[in-house]
């Protein structure tokens, strides 16, 4: 959840602000600060106090303050649990009055000042789905708060149409609206400030379809009073049947949203289009890295091994008739050689990477795969006196395989190239099944990397320990290769003691 959401902390400035209207209506007697539209219910002082505090707890847990959020949160929910108790049990615990005496509520009609059944359920709810929140659990805490908002929801509609059945369920039950509006407020804020997580990220991406279920949503929220009024007035003013009614509404209805349909219809229509071009620009696209592909892997690599072999042959001449100082010059352009074979590898695998391709992902074993790589490079490890340790509950993952191996493969090296002179290189890697996807952990005890280069880590041709032989571009791959199915890599590194890379791969 973001540190600071601005929409989420207007509206939990607007809860304040009803609290403090209902707090300051108690204490200088205006009625009609507590209970305005509200057909007869009112917010009860408790009531009134329990708002602001939601609101500031809200606000405080929007800011990024959470341990004084969940603070005033647990108290409103001790608060609210009493409520609920006192009627279940028809008992006094004395927390009906506090502070102000409430000498207008008929003590035959309700507990005098005490918070009613329906509002103590709302908050309730609403303080159990900010506890969830920040317990992680973002699926079952949205689920909650929309629930209570379409409570809400029903309450505010029976408010403003004066349906009794919509807020008051009941014998001590009803909800005056600023209660239901603060109430509201705190509910959506938290929930638009969960948008990006779980299934609310579906409905709040930037995708045409997300931004088109939204309008239809708010659509017919504004609809529904619109049509139960519409119902209401239809049947008090001209004395039609109640079916002849609901069927010129219904087609009133049909009439308004027709436009909006005809123009979302539209809006889609081109989408379509678009995606159709865009897909035919994608196998443009595809057939030229398909001609570079090509230049990489076989135009730039047979003159580099004509020059290779020449070299090679010219120091086999050479080496008995030259000073052994000059011998050694020929180090120089057969290690320049080299790393520009690797570069060109690199680029190659890069390119690879970038190429959009149907390939779906397929059911990989992890360890199996790991063994495979230990083969390859089991010469590095005899030299170096490295071990790979592996710790996997599952070692099926489905992804793709020649991506996977690739990202394990450039993390392995890397290791073992950047490893320390004073100890012999040990890799953890370890994997588990986390929400939609796999983690990886991939540890070293190696050189480390220092803070300050942390964020330039994933940037192409970008080196930091110059006296080992690179290209600069493994860890660009690998981020490339994550980055396209969607996963995410962080790293955590001290230099001197090593480097964690912490990998998420969806599922």
């Amino acid at each position: 959840m973001n540190k600071i959401a601005p929409t989420s902390t207007y509206l939990s400035l607007l809860t304040i602000l009803l609290g403090i209207l209902g707090l300051s209506g108690w204490l200088w007697d205006l009625p009609v600060l507590y209970s305005f539209l509200s057909n007869g219910a009112s917010m009860k002082f408790n009531t009134a106090l329990a708002i602001l505090l939601l609101g500031v707890s809200s606000f405080c847990f929007h800011q990024g303050y959470k341990s004084v959020s969940l603070i005033i949160y647990l108290a409103i929910f001790l608060f609210s649990l009493t409520i609920l108790l006192e009627y279940i049990f028809s008992v006094d615990l004395k927390v009906d009055q506090l502070g102000i005496l409430d000498n207008i509520t008929d003590a035959v009609q309700a507990p005098v000042g005490r918070m009613s059944a329906f509002t103590a359920t709302c908050f309730l709810l609403v303080c159990t789905g900010m506890q969830l929140f920040t317990l992680g659990k973002a699926n079952v805490a949205q689920i909650i708060l929309v629930f209570c908002f379409l409570l809400l929801y029903s309450a505010l509609v029976g408010l403003l149409l004066n349906i009794t059945g919509l807020f008051q369920f009941g014998r001590y039950s009803g909800i005056a609206l600023p209660t239901t509006l603060g109430l509201s407020s705190t509910t959506i804020g938290l929930l638009y400030a969960s948008r990006s997580q779980r299934w609310l990220s579906e409905a709040f991406s930037k995708h045409s379809a997300s931004v088109y279920v939204r309008y239809a949503i708010l659509y017919f929220l504004l609809l529904l009073p619109i049509f139960v009024s519409g119902f209401i007035w239809i049947l008090k003013h001209t004395g039609v049947q109640p079916e002849y009614a609901i069927v010129v509404l219904m087609l009133g209805t049909a009439a308004l949203t027709f436009p909006w349909a005809f123009l979302v219809l539209k809006k889609l229509n081109r989408s379509d289009a678009r995606v159709h071009n865009l897909n035919q620009e994608l196998v443009f696209v595809n057939k030229e890295l398909d001609s570079l592909l090509h230049i990489v892997s076989h135009d730039l690599r047979t003159p580099i091994m004509s020059l290779e072999g020449s070299l090679e042959l010219l120091h086999r001449r050479l080496e008995t008739k030259i000073e052994e100082q000059d011998r050694k010059l020929f180090a120089i352009p057969q290690k320049s050689i080299k790393r520009l074979r690797s570069t060109i590898e690199h680029l190659g695998e890069i390119i690879k990477a970038q190429k959009l391709t149907g390939q779906d992902a397929e059911e990989i074993d992890l360890c199996a795969l790991l063994d495979d790589i230990r083969v390859e490079i089991s010469e590095t490890l005899e030299n170096t006196g490295g071990q790979i340790i592996t710790e996997a509950v599952n070692c099926t993952i489905y992804y793709k395989r020649v991506h996977l191996k690739s990202i394990l493969h450039n993390l392995i090296t890397n290791a073992l190239m950047f490893r320390h002179p004073h100890r012999s290189p040990v890799i953890h890697i370890q994997a588990s099944m986390v929400d939609e996807g796999v983690q990886l952990v991939i540890a070293d005890n190696g050189l480390g990397i220092p803070e300050k280069n942390l964020p330039g880590l994933f940037l192409k041709y970008r080196r930091f320990h110059e006296h080992v032989d690179g290209t600069g571009v493994g860890l660009y791959l690998v981020q490339q290769l994550i980055g396209i199915k969607g996963g995410t890599i962080e790293v955590q590194s001290q230099e001197g003691q090593g480097t964690t890379f912490t990998l998420f791969l969806p599922a």
